[in-house]
């Protein structure tokens, strides 16, 4: 379990850093910092939060949705069952900030992985989340995150149910599933089936967001790491999206 990836938004300075977290299980304990990827490749961080002090603090997630924005990294917070806010920049840990989305639920995980109920996404139109409810029957919801606030300042209810769903990522506020067979556009609240297949390397993964800072998908696939390289085509009547 685990993710990776570049800051979706980087503070002046960082636009070469990743981050990586990875586990034997969906907890979230801590998160690594590399100035660049070669550093990255080479195991060399620079900086790793912990997100639990044994008799201190247990500021852990749960699930493999994380993103990194500003230096701060989105996650689902374990206890209370909320979204949180974590802020890397500080030399000394500083708790985060959670918020509980309403009628948010804890049953309606991804197809491969247990435990992704919040599941945060950034593209060119900002900060998302998306999960479930028992009031939708298991079916997507997304939400606009107001970062100001940081809370959910619009949601959209799709039709497609989420326990099918490998995994989700935004693009151009447009929100789109692996295979990729699905998308539903927040400007015109209309949804499409598609078929744009691409490579997974092994039967499943976890971890699948896109960064609109080099325009790819990062992937973590089993311990790999896996990017994909995405193109716009904007001929003709439809947008067109493609990855390689």
């Amino acid at each position: 379990y685990g993710g990776w990836g570049k800051d979706s938004k980087p503070l002046p300075g960082s636009e070469n850093m990743y981050w990586y977290s990875g586990y034997s299980d969906t907890l979230v304990s801590r998160i690594t910092q590399y100035s660049d990827y070669y550093n990255l490749i080479m195991r060399q961080a620079f900086k790793t939060l912990e997100l639990y002090v044994y008799n201190r603090y247990d500021w852990r997630g749960t699930g493999n949705n994380y993103v990194v924005r500003e230096n701060t990294m989105y996650y689902q917070y374990r206890s209370p069952f909320a979204m949180a806010k974590f802020n890397m920049t500080p030399t000394s840990p500083v708790a985060p900030t959670y918020k509980v989305i309403p009628k948010a639920s804890t049953q309606f995980s991804y197809h491969y992985s247990a435990n992704q109920n919040l599941d945060f996404a950034a593209d060119e139109s900002g900060l998302w989340v998306t999960y479930a409810t028992e009031e939708s029957k298991g079916k997507l919801v997304l939400g606009k995150i107001n970062e100001e606030l940081f809370e959910v300042e619009e949601v959209w209810q799709t039709s497609i149910y989420k326990p099918s769903v490998g995994n989700i990522f935004m693009v151009c506020g447009v929100l789109k599933t692996e295979e990729i067979f699905y998308t539903f556009d927040t400007r015109t609240k209309q949804e499409s089936y598609v078929s744009i297949p691409f490579e997974k390397f092994n039967d499943f993964y976890v971890y699948l967001d896109y960064n609109p800072t080099d325009q790819k998908l990062y992937m973590f696939n089993n311990g790999y790491y896996v990017t994909y390289h995405v193109w716009f085509n904007y001929e003709g009547s439809k947008d067109e999206l493609l990855i390689g």
